[in-house]
């Protein structure tokens, strides 16, 4: 296998890490060298045979950890690739905890290391119906769909960039509101740290399935 210079460096690197955390560092060895110089404790009353066993326990130690320093470096080789190939190509997301789309769209797509959700609305997906009930009930069913697509895709509700809320009646906004900035805070990332995403919210004279409310989003991707 052919290693780039970088990946050769730091292979070197960590060689040299792992045996400055093993003891001290191996010296050339000749007949006149003694055990000590060589980081072999040499009791008086130990035989050659234990002297040979500790160097060979030493030397296979080193032999696993660079085999563990090859395998992650093709491991991370491999991912790179794969990142360069998906560079600039859009990959569909299907999550089965989220309803199946209903038209000619995608759950979400993958593009450029951000995921681009569709609109969800409160679709239970055990039975590709509106849950029951009214806009308090879309709203959290329409949120559980969006972390599914979100967590398909690798991403989070931390990763939220910027989401859109279209809702058929706005007297009614401030229960998507409430809910909405619930689920924000429920996150991993939370108090000041918690960046809100940007929103957009419009009204709309009507929605899928006569759905009450629809939020959809862009998000990074880990």
């Amino acid at each position: 296998m052919i290693y780039s210079s970088g990946i050769l460096i730091a292979l070197v690197i960590q060689c040299v890490a792992l045996i400055s955390l093993t003891g001290p560092s191996v010296q050339a060895i000749s007949p006149h060298s003694s055990y000590s110089s060589i980081g072999v404790h040499h009791p008086a009353d130990s035989s050659p045979f234990d002297d040979i066993r500790e160097v060979d326990n030493k030397l296979k130690f080193y032999e696993q950890q660079l085999c563990r320093i090859k395998a992650e470096t093709e491991r991370l080789e491999k991912k790179k690739e794969v990142l360069i190939s998906q560079r600039g190509k859009t990959t569909r997301v299907l999550s089965p905890n989220a309803p199946k789309p209903i038209g000619p769209y995608s759950q979400a797509v993958m593009l450029n290391n951000q995921v681009y959700v569709s609109g969800c609305i409160g679709i239970d997906p055990s039975t590709g119906g509106l849950v029951h009930g009214g806009i308090e009930e879309q709203t959290v069913q329409a949120l559980k769909n969006l972390q599914a697509i979100l967590s398909a895709a690798r991403s989070s509700k931390d990763r939220i960039a910027k989401t859109t809320i279209y809702v058929t009646d706005l007297a009614q906004y401030a229960v998507v509101n409430k809910l909405y900035a619930s689920f924000l805070e429920q996150g991993e990332t939370t108090g000041e740290d918690l960046v809100l995403p940007a929103r957009t919210t419009v009204q709309v004279s009507a929605l899928p399935l006569g759905a009450l409310v629809e939020i959809d989003a862009v998000a990074g991707i880990f």
